[in-house]
């Protein structure tokens, strides 16, 4: 479709599988290719990567990343590692470029407060991932659907702190801090949805 009086054109050069849902996530690779993360009903492609002239050239399938419940957040690291985020779920994983499952942060359909001293590593319904340009550490921002505590009226002990905050970990996933809050000021979040850190200096914006 053109449209002449704003001059530009819409194109649908990817086909993905149809359904309900959305695509919320998509990442370039070094070499160029394309990574989609789609929303899909159990049963059906939600990780898929396209070559620079469009090509479909892989798709991960559901026994190696199980079903994601809520696909949200996706990047590409440094390594051409891709990480996927399952708000629904409330994990993060890390795949190789060849989609296969390198790393599990969180544990399924148990999402909690992260606390190392205890060696609690939960998540908090997470949506975005981002890479330090140093070192290739990861940011994780989670929060969806603050609450605190977490869950009302829950009497889970691992789910009683706050949601929304930043985690930091290495690239191999081992807790460097955290920061987090569940009222509005310096250092506190009311919900941390998006995250990106500057290729250059190395500041984490939220």
């Amino acid at each position: 479709l053109w449209n002449q009086n704003m001059g530009y054109k819409f194109s649908y050069p990817y086909v993905v599988p149809k359904g309900p849902g959305g695509v919320p996530s998509v990442a370039l690779d070094s070499k160029g290719n394309l990574w989609v993360f789609k929303r899909s009903p159990a049963g059906v492609v939600q990780l898929m990567k396209f070559d620079p002239d469009h090509k479909l050239i892989l798709q991960v399938p559901e026994s190696e990343i199980g079903h994601q419940d809520k696909a949200h957040g996706m990047a590409v690291d440094a390594q051409d590692n891709v990480w996927i985020v399952d708000n629904g779920q409330s994990t993060v994983m890390k795949l190789s470029p060849e989609g296969k499952l390198l790393m599990t942060i969180g544990t399924k359909n148990h999402r909690g407060d992260w606390v190392e001293d205890k060696q609690q590593r939960l998540l908090w319904q997470p949506v975005m991932v981002a890479f330090s340009p140093t070192d290739g550490s990861v940011y994780i921002a989670e929060g969806h659907a603050n609450e605190s505590p977490n869950d009302v009226d829950n009497d889970d002990p691992t789910n009683n702190i706050g949601a929304s905050r930043i985690i930091h970990l290495t690239k191999d996933g081992k807790f460097i801090n955290q920061w987090f809050g569940d009222d509005v000021g310096q250092g506190k979040f009311e919900s941390a949805h998006g995250l990106a850190v500057d290729p250059k200096k190395g500041d984490v914006w939220i």
